[in-house]
């Protein structure tokens, strides 16, 4: 369950990709259509690029509390977990790291219930690890020494529809301002994501509604629907900017007596 989920604006597909795949990430290659590719043809509403820019830009270290859950329509149930993510970002040198620990889990009108599940990617490895089965498992994502962007749409193993170049975004999606809705989240505005036909091999949802505050220029919501009309939606809450966030955050040592499994990036 672990794919493509940020710069810490990114955060919301990161966790949102992290739970939807557990097969081999995607590819390190550029996308098929060409980098030369105009980004979009037709005009760009003016506030919708301020956006996109402020989105580009906000924030380096960050943690959050975090609400996932999945609707899946076809089956009429509901899977919803909490927990906590941090984000580091990468630099010249380094690529970005991320951390994903669910605490609790409630599937449909079931009691809540305690259930750890952790995602950490330390720029190399990916570790997923199984509390309940006391089970690990280490996918490598880049050879030694190999520097990843393992965020940009396109390139890298989680690729994300938000902290990116604006053009770069507006290549990829269809992107207009929504309305304001009586729900929607306080002090915000909602973009409108919607997958452009020839990516839609890559990006792994048709369209999402992404909520974006206006004092941090953070994604406080986001809302997938993917081509099952699964939805799939992402709350963040106590965001805190800047964090002091150790390395080690971003690393799983196998627990004592825990079965564990590796696959190296060679292996792919």
């Amino acid at each position: 369950m672990a794919q493509g989920i940020v710069t810490q604006v990114a955060m919301a597909l990161l966790l949102w990709a992290a739970c939807t795949q557990t097969s081999r990430p995607a590819s390190s290659q550029p996308a098929s259509a060409p980098a030369s590719a105009p980004a979009t043809a037709q005009a760009v509403d003016p506030a919708v690029r301020r956006i996109l820019e402020a989105l580009e830009k906000a924030g380096d270290n960050i943690r959050a509390d975090i609400t996932y859950e999945v609707v899946r329509r076809r089956y009429g149930d509901s899977k919803t977990r909490t927990g906590w993510l941090a984000f580091m970002k990468g630099d010249r040198k380094s690529s970005g790291k991320f951390r994903i620990t669910f605490l609790t889990l409630q599937q449909g009108t079931n009691p809540l219930i305690k259930e750890k599940l952790d995602y950490a990617f330390d720029g190399m490895w990916l570790a997923v690890a199984r509390h309940r089965i006391k089970e690990i498992l280490y996918q490598q994502l880049a050879a030694e020494g190999q520097k990843v962007e393992p965020f940009k749409l396109g390139k890298g193993p989680f690729p994300l529809p938000f902290g990116q170049p604006p053009d770069e975004m507006l290549k990829h999606f269809e992107i207009t301002l929504r309305k304001p809705g009586k729900k929607d989240p306080e002090n915000t505005d909602c973009l409108r994501l919607v997958t452009r036909p020839r990516f839609e091999k890559e990006i792994p949802f048709e369209r999402a509604d992404m909520w974006v505050d206006r004092k941090t220029h953070l994604p406080v919501k986001f809302v997938a629907r993917d081509r099952t009309r699964d939805r799939k939606t992402v709350l963040f809450s106590n965001i805190k900017l800047g964090a002091k966030l150790d390395k080690k955050l971003f690393t799983i040592p196998r627990p004592l007596g825990w079965k564990s499994r590796r696959e190296r990036f060679a292996d792919k």
